[in-house]
């Protein structure tokens, strides 16, 4: 099980490191070999990311947000 994060700071690390994984996966996909099933693992990745997002949300109200 993983750390909880709760700063600005470990967010967007986290956020950047997930958006770093998203575009390694989209530009290793090969146009002649991607398939629905590439699409689909992107649209997770992009979802859960959706998720984590609305999870830091209270943080950074409790925290002010400048």
């Amino acid at each position: 099980m993983s750390t909880p994060i709760h700063t600005k700071e470990q967010h967007l690390d986290y956020l950047q490191k997930q958006f770093g994984l998203i575009q390694q996966m989209v530009s290793g996909l090969p146009s002649d070999q991607a398939d629905i099933e590439d699409l689909e693992r992107l649209e997770k990745m992009l979802d859960n990311l959706m998720i984590k997002i609305q999870q830091f949300k209270p943080d950074w109200k409790e925290q002010g947000e400048s």
